[in-house]
């Protein structure tokens, strides 16, 4: 771990400290933390701590797929995040597309398909990966 409390590092002023909150929280960090962490997604000044923390909601969301481990968030919750996602501009972060699929609710769909039809490039990228 990069920092002694990842939720703090989350609040920092420094961008290091921010962009370590989001690398720590990648790895350890629970459903419980992706309200905050995709806070930053959405608003973060930096560039590097928005695609940070859209990596690390992702990642945690990935730990929630398939199997017994799927059961973690319900698929209410789910659309609860796919609206709240949703309010991401993807110009501002076009990791938002990997936090939407990873989901995998039938709104996720419709959202990355609007995004592979973008006429920038960056989010049809962005949109392709997720």
């Amino acid at each position: 771990m990069e920092t002694t409390d990842p939720i703090a590092a989350l609040g920092s002023k420094s961008i290091a400290d921010r962009a370590a909150g989001c690398r720590d929280l990648s790895s350890v960090g629970t459903v419980e933390n992706i309200s905050d962490i995709a806070a930053l997604a959405g608003a973060d000044k930096s560039p590097g701590v928005r695609l940070s923390a859209a990596a690390a909601v992702a990642h945690i969301l990935s730990r929630c797929r398939v199997g017994d481990a799927r059961k973690q968030l319900d698929d209410d919750q789910r659309d609860v995040f796919v609206a709240m996602f949703s309010r991401i501009d993807p110009a501002l972060n076009a990791g938002v597309f990997p936090m939407i699929a990873t989901l995998d609710r039938p709104r996720s769909l419709s959202i990355i398909a609007g995004g592979l039809r973008d006429p920038r490039g960056d989010l049809r990228l962005g949109a392709a990966v997720g």
